[in-house]
C-alpha cells in the first residue's frame, strides 16, 4: 500500500485515503468504511478528473442467481468484517464507483486480489 501511495503521489495525486487491516476507526477496511471511501472518491467529480481505486486483498466468485435462465458469476472483494457484513460485489462497486462519475472523468481500478474480483 505504501508503494502504491508513493507512486500515486509521484504522479500528482494528492488527496489519498488509505484503509488497511492495521488501521483503526475509519481507516479499518470494513464494508461500511470501504463503501464510504468509494463514495468519497467519486463525490463531486468533474470532466477531466482522474481517479484511482486500488484494492489489495482477497476476493472471490459466486453464482449470480438474479437470472436463473442465464447463470453468471458475481465477483466480489472481501472486507475485513465479511463474516458479519458479507462480501462487496462487483455490481455494488459498479453502482457506487462508476454510475456517479461525471461524463469525461476517468477511473482506474486495480484489483490485486488473490481470487476473483475480476472487475467492474
Amino acid at each position: 500500500l505504501d508503494r502504491m501511495r508513493d507512486f500515486l503521489q509521484y504522479n500528482g495525486f494528492r488527496d489519498i485515503q488509505k484503509l488497511h487491516d492495521r488501521g483503526h476507526g475509519k481507516a479499518h477496511p470494513t464494508l461500511d468504511n470501504i463503501l464510504r471511501s468509494l463514495q468519497w472518491l467519486v463525490r463531486g467529480t468533474r470532466p477531466g478528473d482522474h481517479l484511482v481505486f486500488y484494492f489489495c486483498g482477497y476476493g472471490g466468485r459466486m453464482l449470480d442467481r438474479a437470472d436463473p435462465k442465464r447463470p453468471t458469476l458475481d465477483h466480489y472483494i472481501i472486507p475485513l468484517d465479511h463474516q458479519t457484513s458479507g462480501p462487496l460485489s462487483d455490481d455494488v462497486m459498479y453502482d457506487v464507483l462508476v454510475q456517479p462519475l461525471a461524463a469525461g472523468a476517468r477511473l482506474t481500478v486495480v484489483l490485486d486480489s488473490r481470487t476473483g474480483a475480476a472487475g467492474l
